[in-house]
């Protein structure tokens, strides 16, 4: 789950203020812990996953969690013979990129700063900032899962 630094291309540095995602945009497809529970063992997982953002415990600082926003750029299962803990589910995939376990993940949404924190990151390191578009097409995605899920029941 890496934080979204990815080569720019020309037309990328002209993207418009109106082609940006908003921090609400981005909280609408940033996936908690529990959905990754409740969904990492579904045939769909990779697919809906990559793209997504998440919320990645990275220390402690003066006696608080410190998180990061991340976006999601792959899933890795290179070691299937290897088990993770999950919520109470063992998982025999190693679901990570920039080598985060899901465990490390929060069940919380991510705070505005958050999301002011990665948007200058994204920015200071000329990182691939998402298009809008790609944003509302991933929250559709969610929208069309959790309707599934739902359905399932």
């Amino acid at each position: 789950m890496g934080d979204g630094r990815m080569d720019y291309s020309d037309d990328e540095r002209d993207k418009t203020d109106s082609d940006v995602p908003t921090y609400e945009q981005i909280r609408r497809i940033t996936i908690r812990r529990s959905k990754l529970a409740k969904w990492f063992m579904e045939p769909f997982f990779e697919d809906l996953i990559i793209g997504c953002f998440v919320r990645v415990g990275i220390g402690m600082k003066n006696g608080q969690s410190i998180y990061r926003l991340c976006i999601v750029q792959n899933v890795d299962a290179s070691d299937p013979n290897k088990k993770y803990q999950l919520d109470n589910k063992n998982t025999h995939n190693d679901r990570s990129a920039a080598r985060w376990q899901m465990a490390r993940i929060s069940d919380c949404p991510p705070t505005l700063e958050e999301f002011t924190e990665w948007r200058r990151e994204v920015l200071r390191t000329s990182g691939r900032m998402p298009h809008r578009d790609e944003v509302l097409e991933k929250r559709e995605a969610i929208d069309k899962i959790n309707l599934f899920t739902l359905l399932r029941l």
